[in-house]
C-alpha cells in the first residue's frame, strides 16, 4: 500500500475516537478561523477537512458561501457530511469529495483555500502550498495551519539521548507564515502521547523510517516519562498566501 493510502487508511481507523482527542485541533482551528478574510459568497475548497472541526467554523464565518469539502480519506469525508449536516441546511452550498491534497484535483477559481491541521502529511508542504494558490481566483487566498519546525522537541530528546532514530516529520520553513506558536499540552505519560496520536491518526511516521522495536520503544517510554512526565510541546504555524500575482 503506498503511504498515502496508508496515512488514509489509519485516520480511517481513528474515526471514532478522533474528535474525543482533538483539543489541540479545535485550538488551532479557533486561531486560524481569526484569519479568514471577510467575503460574502466565496467559493471555498477545504483541504482536510476531517471530521468538521474547521468545516463548522467556514460555514459559520460564511453562512452564504459555496463549499468543497476534502479529505484523503473517504470516511472522514462521510463523517464530516454527517457533522456539519446542521450547518448545511441553513443555506450554505456544501459539496463534498475525497481528494489527495498533494494533486487537488479540481477546476481553478476559488476565492478561498482553507487547512487545518493538514498540510504537514503531504509530500512536500512547500509545493502543495504553491499548488493551492494557482487554484485561486484573482483576489483570492490560502490559510493555512500545520505544525511547525521540530514539533515534539521533548520526544525528539529522548530518542537522541538514547541514540535512537526520530520518526516524526520534519516540516521545512512555508512561506506566508504570520503567527507561530508553543502549547505544551499534558498526556499523563509518553504512552497517553503515543495513545493520543493513534487515536487522531496522526502516527504515520516520515518516509524511510523504521519503526523502534518493541524493546527500544518501552526504554524510550521509560526515559520520556522520567524527562518529561508526560508534556509534550506543539510547535505550531499559521500562514496566509495571495493569489499569484496579487499586489503586495
Amino acid at each position: 500500500m503506498s503511504r498515502k493510502g496508508i496515512i488514509a487508511r489509519r485516520f480511517s481507523e481513528s474515526l471514532l475516537t478522533y474528535d474525543a482527542n482533538a483539543a489541540l485541533q479545535e485550538t488551532v482551528a479557533a486561531r486560524l478561523a481569526g484569519l479568514l478574510p471577510d467575503a460574502s459568497e466565496p467559493r471555498i475548497l477545504e483541504i482536510g477537512c476531517g471530521t468538521g472541526l474547521f468545516s463548522r467554523r467556514l460555514i459559520a464565518r460564511y453562512p452564504r458561501g459555496r463549499f468543497l469539502f476534502t479529505d484523503i480519506g473517504p470516511d472522514m469525508v462521510s463523517r464530516c457530511r454527517e457533522n456539519i449536516a446542521a450547518e448545511s441546511k441553513r443555506g450554505a452550498e456544501t459539496m463534498f469529495a475525497a481528494m489527495d491534497g498533494d494533486c487537488p484535483a479540481v477546476a481553478t477559481g476559488f476565492d478561498l483555500v482553507a487547512s487545518s491541521m493538514t498540510l504537514q502529511w503531504c509530500d512536500d508542504p512547500r509545493r502543495s502550498l504553491e499548488s493551492w494558490r494557482r487554484l485561486l481566483k484573482p483576489g483570492g487566498r490560502v490559510v493555512f495551519a500545520t505544525i511547525g519546525p521540530g514539533n515534539f522537541p521533548e520526544w525528539r530528546e529522548t530518542l537522541a539521548s538514547l541514540g535512537e532514530p526520530v520518526g516524526l516529520l520534519d516540516m521545512p520553513a512555508l512561506d506566508g507564515v504570520v503567527r507561530e506558536e508553543s502549547i505544551t499540552a499534558e498526556y499523563g505519560d509518553a504512552a497517553g502521547f503515543i495513545r493520543a496520536l493513534r487515536d487522531t491518526g496522526a502516527r504515520q511516521p516520515r518516509p524511510g523510517y523504521r519503526p523502534l522495536s518493541a524493546t527500544a520503544l518501552r526504554r524510550a517510554l521509560a526515559a520520556f516519562d522520567r524527562r518529561h512526565g508526560g508534556c509534550v510541546t506543539w510547535r505550531l504555524v499559521y500562514g496566509v498566501l495571495d493569489a499569484p500575482g496579487a499586489a503586495k
